[in-house]
């Protein structure tokens, strides 16, 4: 099988893997709620890190979740998409499409997106357990 991808993003699913449940219902969940889904979609990366710094994050650190954010607003589904989780590499497609469901408490993770044609892959990592 052969996968080709314009760009490829590592996304880590929560503290210690608590949205891996995401990779059961194809979702590709991300964090960073103290962004809002307003401010996402602008795309302004110049006004999410002055949010962050107020917020007191370092300028260093407010410019790579930035980056992040707005990369996991504006990748398109030619992203390829990878995570480790379960023992294995995961990697998949998603739609360009933020579904936002901070508000919902039966949802992980702040704002979602779908995956696209391919799905949740996994791959075996080589790791054993123990």
């Amino acid at each position: 099988m052969k996968v080709s991808a314009k760009t490829v993003r590592y996304i880590k699913l929560g503290a210690g893997g608590r949205w891996e449940n995401s990779l059961d219902r194809d979702e590709l969940h991300f964090g960073y709620g103290s962004v809002s889904h307003e401010l996402a979609l602008e795309g302004n990366r110049e006004r999410i890190i002055a949010h962050l710094v107020a917020l007191g994050r370092s300028p260093q650190a407010a410019s790579r979740d930035a980056q992040e954010v707005a990369d996991f607003y504006a990748l398109d589904e030619t992203c390829l998409w990878i995570t480790i989780a379960r023992d294995h590499l995961w990697w998949t497609f998603a739609e360009p499409e933020v579904t936002w469901v901070k508000t919902d408490p039966g949802r992980a993770g702040e704002r979602f997106r779908k995956r696209s044609a391919g799905g949740a892959t996994p791959t075996s990592t080589g790791r054993r357990s123990k």
